[in-house]
């Protein structure tokens, strides 16, 4: 073999090993894309939806004198605490979905993008802000992309009529996502301030204050403020959030169209992956106004024919269990939990004798 043939089969050598590297990091990517969409559909979306729920029942039970209130009497206060409570829950959500969307959008694992958030709050703002302002120019597919759907509809075995229906059912529910989109990005803006001072130390809030900004509409229908410092000046540079009826069912209503499209979102995802696909046609629409009800059944017979093609695959999967090595230092609380219960129980008895 001569020197040029020689370099030319390592050559190909190289090109097939990292083809095969690059094989495995994606299989490897997959399997983590998967295992991270399956907690948070099974575990993450559910509790914090029983956490929200639990939350909004407690509101109205302050307000139905259907609460305790041993330790704190004034409902009016206690109501505005939890009502920091929903705004922080609501802001979670909204990070959620927009770390999937744009992991989703840009084709890359979301947990980098989740990584990347940590390492650096104020460049996945940016992100953030990007895109929301971008939003609106986003092709068709990158919408589909974000939804998990099937980019191309050329590539299925489709009639034109049906291609048609499927098209018609992606926009409408394009249509959906963009109005929620909009929903909570005036949210977002409007509480990211005291989401972020909430939740950071001594909760610089007065919760509960009584209006005395304005008697005239529309902020005269507001009950009750919680006043937020929001400056240098904790006294002067403030944040005013009010409370009312009608603000607790607008908390409702933005909680439900947000947990619609990421439930919708992370399932389709994750039936991509089971399914081996790069897109799934719709499970859901969010609006059935103006389909004959020959047109849902044609849709059932195009959804059927689609899953019965694509069956799912991913029982290996389901499988995983975690392997992973626990440092003892991250734990130290716990591990030194059995001295800290002693010196409690001594430091109790001799106090009692």
């Amino acid at each position: 073999m001569t020197t040029m043939e020689k370099n030319t089969t390592i050559r190909s050598a190289v090109r097939n090993s990292n083809k095969n590297t690059n094989i495995i990091r994606r299989a490897d990517e997959i399997k983590k894309d998967y295992i991270l969409l399956r907690n948070y559909d099974e575990n993450i979306f559910p509790m914090r939806r029983i956490l929200l729920k639990t939350t909004m029942k407690s509101i109205r039970g302050i307000e139905k004198n259907a609460f305790p209130l041993e330790y704190f009497s004034d409902k009016i206060k206690l109501t505005s605490m939890f009502q920091m409570d929903v705004i922080s829950g609501i802001m979670i959500y909204i990070e959620d979905l927009f770390i999937l969307s744009e992991s989703f959008r840009r084709k890359i694992p979301y947990y980098k993008l989740l990584d990347m958030s940590d390492e650096n709050q104020d460049e996945i703002g940016e992100i953030i802000d990007k895109f929301f302002k971008d939003v609106n120019s986003f092709s068709d597919k990158e919408f589909c992309r974000i939804f998990g759907y099937v980019e191309d509809l050329n590539t299925l075995d489709l009639e034109n009529d049906e291609k048609v229906l499927v098209k018609k059912i992606i926009q409408k529910n394009i249509t959906e996502l963009k109005r929620v989109y909009f929903q909570i990005k005036k949210f977002g803006k409007t509480h990211h301030p005291i989401f972020r001072r909430f939740k950071h130390a001594g909760s610089p809030l007065i919760p509960g204050a009584i209006s005395t900004i304005s008697k005239d509409p529309p902020l005269s229908e507001f009950e009750s403020y919680t006043i937020v410092a929001n400056g240098k000046d904790p006294l002067e540079d403030v944040i005013a959030i009010p409370l009312s009826k009608d603000i607790l069912e607008g908390y409702r209503i933005i909680i439900q169209d947000i947990q619609t499209c990421l439930a919708d979102i992370v399932k389709n995802h994750k039936s991509c992956i089971e399914r081996n696909v790069t897109g799934i046609l719709p499970v859901n629409c969010y609006s059935l106004e103006n389909f004959s009800l020959k047109d849902k059944e044609i849709y059932k017979k195009i959804i059927s024919k689609f899953h019965n093609k694509h069956p799912f695959h991913m029982d290996d999967l389901k499988k995983f269990h975690y392997h992973t090595k626990i440092e003892k230092k991250e734990l130290q609380w716990y591990l030194d939990l059995p001295d800290f219960l002693r010196e409690y129980k001594t430091k109790t008895a001799k106090k009692s004798s």
